[in-house]
This record gives structure tokens, sequence and C-alpha cells, in this order.
């Protein structure tokens, strides 16, 4: 069921999330760019890891819900004590308590959304996800009205947790077996799915965002704000109608399988025209932002401006085969789609050392080109087996 609230919220967060990057781009030295920057990368990637797919098996199978949330209760808190302590170990944040939040932060927020999503509270979905990023724009935006220096990373720390507690004052009101009947798949079964959905979303946000931790961890503060600066004003914006489309298609997915198809055969041409025109709209509000804004001072950078042009268009298509195969993918067509990425990724990296050590050209341009190629590729491999998929069920 549509819901404007919902869709308010989402488009509330979106935009906050986008001001306060244009704020850090704008108001924060290269360090402190260079840190939100890696923060928002760590959000992106180290979540999945501690939720090991039942997050996704939490919309897959809603008769499993209970058992999925005693779960993750457990091996979160655990699992994020672990992989805080690497990201802490690897220097990606300096304070070892900071990134084990992050991270404990990361997971539950992902998961809240996920379960108020699969149960069709799409208001309670996207206060879990979006809530953060409004009260951290608040925080960013009093430091600078009141000339007060804040530490990103506090900001953020602070935001996320007042979220969870709400978002898990709200799944007490609306536990799992008052919301659907429940007939748990057994625990092996729920890992095994998840454990393949987990691979898949780390190698997505590899994908997505791992470009800019190389970039920090490779180049230069400079560079790292250089990159992230042209990403928050030619390629974050397309989350605005992507994120919230791949919020509502998999649970409509799984209960109109074969309208879906229909809509599909019908007016495949009109997906891929309606990708580029909506690129296009984003990539030429993104260059006038830039030019009333001039977050740097000088002009924007051409390269970088039609590569992440590329990337829009391939990411907005890709929310579709992702959705589908998530929601009707088998063990079998996952384990060959994970393969297939995990491939393409040892390509891209075995081209990027060739590239980087050969200084051939700058950091920035390797890891923008290399990264659309990845991002390209994934979306052509999951179109296929969205296609196998839907031979098979019809």
């Amino acid at each position: 069921m549509y819901s404007p609230l919902a869709l308010l919220i989402y488009l509330l967060g979106t935009s906050a999330l986008i001001a306060l990057d244009i704020a850090v781009s704008k108001f924060l030295s290269a360090a402190g760019i260079e840190t939100w920057a890696t923060i928002r990368s760590l959000i992106g990637l180290s979540g999945f890891v501690c939720l090991i797919g039942l997050d996704q098996m939490i919309v897959r199978s809603r008769q499993s819900s209970f058992l999925i949330c005693r779960l993750v209760a457990v091996q979160v808190p655990l699992l994020s004590i672990i992989v805080g302590t690497l990201i802490w170990w690897l220097e990606f944040m300096s304070n070892w308590s900071y990134s084990i939040l992050l991270v404990a932060g990361s997971s539950a927020t992902m998961f809240f959304q996920q379960y108020f999503r699969s149960n069709h509270l799409r208001v309670r979905a996207q206060v879990a996800e979006q809530g953060w990023k409004v009260v951290t724009l608040c925080i960013v935006s009093g430091s600078v009205i009141w000339n007060i220096q804040i530490m990103i990373d506090l900001a953020f720390i602070t935001a996320i947790i007042g979220m969870i507690a709400v978002s898990s004052l709200s799944l007490l009101q609306s536990p799992p077996n008052k919301l659907f009947a429940q007939s748990p798949e057994p625990v092996s079964s729920l890992y095994a799915y998840g454990f393949r959905f987990m691979l898949s979303s780390i190698l997505l946000a590899l994908a997505l965002y791992g470009e800019q931790l190389v970039v920090s961890g490779l180049g230069t503060s400079e560079e790292s704000a250089t990159y992230f600066t042209h990403a928050v004003f030619f390629l974050f914006p397309i989350s605005i109608a992507n994120g919230y489309f791949a919020f509502l298609i998999a649970p409509w997915l799984r209960d109109n399988h074969e309208k879906f198809l229909l809509i599909v055969s019908k007016y495949n041409w009109l997906i891929g025209f309606c990708a580029l025109v909506y690129a296009i709209s984003i990539h030429c509000i993104g260059l006038f932002a830039w030019m009333l804004i001039d977050p740097t001072g000088e002009t924007s950078n051409v390269t970088l401006q039609f590569v992440f042009f590329c990337m829009c268009v391939a990411r907005t298509i890709y929310t579709i085969p992702s959705a589908y195969i998530g929601i009707f993918g088998d063990k079998k067509r996952h384990d060959y789609l994970i393969l297939c990425q995990l491939v393409v990724l040892c390509l891209v990296a075995g081209t990027f050392y060739g590239l980087y050590k050969t200084e051939v050209a700058q950091l920035i341009y390797i890891v923008a080109i290399l990264s659309m190629t990845n991002v390209f590729l994934r979306t052509l491999l999951s179109l296929r087996i969205m296609q196998l998929l839907s031979q098979n069920r019809s």
C-alpha cells in the first residue's frame, strides 16, 4: 500500500544526507572530508558482515521473523566487536569504540529497516533508515551556525544510537508474532541463503563504496576530498529515486510475480530509456548545484562527471534484477552470480594494481573508471540471471 508519509520521510532523509555531504565538502577541511567519506563508505560495507544476510532473509521468509530477530540480537553485538576492531586496526577509524559503534549501528539500522519493510510498516522502516541522517545534519548545521568545532564521527555515532533506541521501542510494540503467523524455516536454511545474500551484498557494497576507501587509503587527503566532492554532486543524488524504488519493489515482487514479468516483457525498452533520462536529469541538477555552491572554488572535473553519469545509468537499471534475484533466486543461481562477481572483482583489482603501479593515470581516474566497469558488468550479469530465473518460473 502506498504511504505518502513514508515517501515524505524518505525524501527528507535523502535530502538531509545530500545536504550533509554538501556541508561537509563546503565547510570542512580536506582531512574532515576524508573522515566523513570513510564513514559513509564503512556504513555501506560493515553492516552486511554482521547480519550474515538475515536482514534480507526477513523479507524473503516473513514467517521466520521471530527466529531471525533472536539470532540477530546475539550475533550483531558479537560480530560488531570483531569487525569494528578490524576497521580500527586497519586505521580507517582512529577511535576503537567509535569503530565498533559504527558497525553495530549500521547493522542495526539495516535490520530494522528490513524488518519493518517486510511487514509493510513503511513509515517505521523509513524512520529507521533515514532518522540518523536528519539528526546528523542538525548537529553539523548547528556547529556551522554557532561556529563550534565538532568531530564528524562523534556526531554520526550520537545520531545513530538515538535512532536505534527509537526503532527498538517500535519493534517491541510490533513483535513478529503479532504481525504474521510464525512457522520458521530451519536455522541452517536461513543461514544457507543468508550467507549467499551477505556475499552478494558485500560485493555490491565494494562496487558502490569501495572506491572511496581505496582513494582514501592510497591517495592524499586532497585526492580523497576531490573524489568525494564530485560523487556528492554527480553520483550520490541518483539514490533519491533509486533508493525508494528499491525499498518498494522487493515486497511487491514477492506478491506480484506474474504481473512483474508481464510489465518487463512489454516495456523492457522503456526501463532503459527512463534510466538514461533520470541519469541525465541528475547530472544537470548536479552541474547547476556545483556552479551555485562552488564547493572547491574550481570548475568540476569533466572526466569524473562522465564516469559518474555512466555509473548512474547502470545503478538505476541494477535495482530491478537485484530485487528479483533476492526474492526468487535459488542457491544454484546465487552461487553462480557470486562466482561471476568475484571473477569480475578480481579482474578489476588486478587491472587496478597494474595501472596503479605503472602510474599511467592519476589515482582518482583509475579508480573511477574501474569502478564504473565493475558496476556495468555486475548489472549485465544480474540481468542475465534474472532472465534465467524468470524463464524457469514462467
